[in-house]
């Protein structure tokens, strides 16, 4: 455990014991303990304190709370992360529509979960024209190997026939 981690998980049960488990400070302390984990690769752990901290912060901020969008935009990158880019592109969708309602189109914030959702998206894009070309070469084989199996299937007629 590194000397960060060991850090937050001691400011998370200090916040836990100050304000609760349900508050507002207890969500940012859980997701920056969550940071810290996803920075070490340890993703799932990252992803199940993001998803605690943001069912935190759906219970006590406002909709529009920026607070809010950073949570919901750093669970949308350790889903990236993970592999799970629809998840990821919606989170991100919702990031920045919070965003941009709460601090305008040309905030910092606003801009990174843009770029965020557009490389997001763009790669989803990369990985689903992969699927659908190994598909349609797939395909392709199997309608060779369909060509061929006809074709042994009537000279193994023809021959009975011969043989007849």
């Amino acid at each position: 455990m590194s000397e960060a981690e060991q850090l937050f998980r001691r400011a998370l049960a200090f916040t836990e014991a100050e304000y609760g488990e349900h508050h507002a400070e207890t969500a940012i302390t859980i997701d920056n303990l969550a940071q810290v984990l996803e920075e070490k690769g340890d993703f799932d752990e990252a992803e199940l304190l993001f998803r605690r901290a943001l069912a935190i912060a759906e219970s006590t901020l406002e909709a529009d709370n920026p607070s809010r969008a950073i949570v919901i935009n750093n669970l949308a990158l350790v889903l990236e992360s993970k592999g799970q880019y629809d998840e990821a592109v919606g989170l991100y969708r919702n990031a920045l529509a919070i965003f941009e309602a709460a601090l305008g189109p040309e905030h910092a914030y606003t801009r990174d979960a843009e770029v965020c959702l557009i490389q997001s998206d763009a790669f989803a894009f990369e990985i689903a024209f992969s699927f659908h070309c190994l598909a349609s070469t797939a395909l392709h084989q199997i309608s060779l190997l369909s060509d061929r199996l006809t074709c042994l299937f009537v000279l193994v007629q023809q021959r009975t026939l011969l043989l007849s």
